[in-house]
């Protein structure tokens, strides 16, 4: 019977281990939303700022970058889809759509 190999490593700083992680370069998509986000937050909030994509990506994979985006930049911007406008995503700072939303009681 064989003894397992146990071997010890060369010494290496602590502070290696806490090295940053290195970042993925953005999409151009990414970079694109990002702008797209950045002028509906400074757009008014009764505007609405359309964000065209191509009709090869899907409109989930798109949305869930927008929103990503904008939890990322911390802003308070809506992301939402028309079927009036397809293979655009609609972004605004004010409510884009009532559906799903209870009326007020008066």
């Amino acid at each position: 019977m064989t003894e397992p190999e146990y071997v010890i490593g060369k010494a290496f700083d602590i502070a290696k281990l806490r090295a940053p992680k290195r970042t993925r370069e953005p999409s151009p998509r990414d970079i694109a939303l990002t702008k797209a986000v950045r002028a509906a937050a400074a757009a008014a909030p009764s505007q609405v700022i359309p964000f065209s994509y191509p009709a090869s990506d899907k409109q989930a994979t798109v949305k869930a970058a927008a929103k990503r985006i904008v939890a990322e930049l911390d802003l308070q911007v809506n992301v939402g889809a028309s079927a009036a406008y397809p293979n655009t995503l609609l972004l605004s700072r004010g409510t884009i759509s009532n559906r799903g939303r209870r009326r007020p009681a008066t």
